[in-house]
């Protein structure tokens, strides 16, 4: 079906609330095959709350005139062909609680704007774009976005500080992109943090100890980075975190014994890096572990006998390549199997 006809067809109804579907508190909206691209009388449909057109084949770019639906709620058009830069005009939606734009060939950089969207505003989703240009400062006005993902996509510059500011983020992702620079130490403020994944960009940096404090954090990706320094201690106080991974890094010093206190521990990766020293046999305390990776540093001693205590462990224990002594269950695990719950 051509988009143009459908909206022609619908402007006269004036009080039309919903274009799509929404199921149970969070919007889900299946393919209709529609095609073509955002005519500008979609503005017409003043009570319009919800725009929920994912998975068709919208192309073009997204008419400034959407900032004339104040009573958006709901903006979801994922997995389509939609070009062009952001429009400003979506710092007009001051009601707008999803902004779902992902898996589509956006470009430019993110509109300052963005930070003058509601308190409402509860995910703000653009991965898998080709977004370019760095995160505005202006999100950190944005204190209720749950979800923050711009994985995907080729933006640069640093981390803003700013993102501290959004006490209710729950998921930051900005893997695969370029940014450059350290983590925010302010993201350690954030109480309600579960997953932070900056992988696969030219992040640099140490892992900021405030991220200790950071209670709820469940998931931790730092892999193919330039990040540096040593592992900090106060890790370990992250007795819910279940997933650490930052294989082929440059991260140095010792493994601290405290990550033995990280209760949640299931999958621990930190493959080809610089790290020495002995492996602490406080890592025995992981009962829940099913994956303990440490191949490719420069690990010296003896293996703990502890480790043979986590039977979850299986064949999913690595240590080839350091200078380590003593029995242990080395073998090769099957990479593209582990490596495919990256979220």
């Amino acid at each position: 079906m051509i988009l143009r006809k459908k909206i022609s067809i619908l402007v006269e109804a004036k009080r039309l609330t919903s274009f799509g579907s929404i199921h149970s508190a969070v919007p889900c909206f299946p393919s209709v095959g529609l095609q073509g691209t955002i005519p500008g009388e979609l503005a017409l449909l003043s009570s319009l709350r919800s725009i929920s057109i994912d998975r068709n084949r919208i192309e073009g770019r997204l008419t400034s005139r959407i900032g004339q639906l104040q009573d958006l709620e709901a903006l979801a058009m994922f997995s389509n062909d939609l070009s062009g830069s952001l429009a400003t005009e979506l710092g007009l939606l001051s009601n707008l609680s999803f902004l779902w734009l992902m898996q589509n060939k956006l470009e430019g950089s993110l509109p300052t704007e963005l930070g003058q969207l509601s308190s409402k505003l509860k995910y703000l989703l653009l991965d898998n774009n080709q977004l370019t240009g760095p995160i505005p400062s202006e999100v950190g006005l944005l204190p209720n976005v749950l979800y923050f993902w711009l994985y995907s996509n080729q933006m640069s510059g640093t981390l803003p500080t700013e993102l501290g500011w959004m006490k209710a983020l729950d998921s930051f992702a900005v893997d695969e992109n370029l940014f450059v620079g350290p983590i925010p130490s302010e993201m350690g403020q954030l109480p309600d943090l579960y997953t932070l994944h900056v992988a696969d960009s030219l992040m640099t940096g140490s892992i900021p100890s405030e991220l200790g404090l950071a209670q709820n954090l469940h998931k931790l990706a730092f892999q193919h980075t330039y990040m540096n320094g040593t592992l900090p201690s106060e890790l370990g106080l992250l007795t819910n975190l279940f997933r650490f991974w930052s294989w082929d890094s440059n991260f140095w010093g010792t493994i601290p014994t405290e990550f033995g206190n990280m209760a949640a521990m299931e999958s621990l990766s930190i493959d080809a890096n610089n790290l020495s020293g002995p492996l602490p046999s406080e890592l025995g305390l992981l009962r829940k572990a099913t994956l303990l990776h440490f191949p490719e540093n420069k690990l010296t001693g003896a293996i703990p006998t502890q480790l043979g205590g986590l039977l979850g462990l299986t064949d999913n224990i690595l240590l080839f390549s350091n200078q380590l002594s003593g029995e242990s269950n080395v073998v090769s695990a099957d990479y593209d199997a582990w490596l495919s719950f990256l979220f």
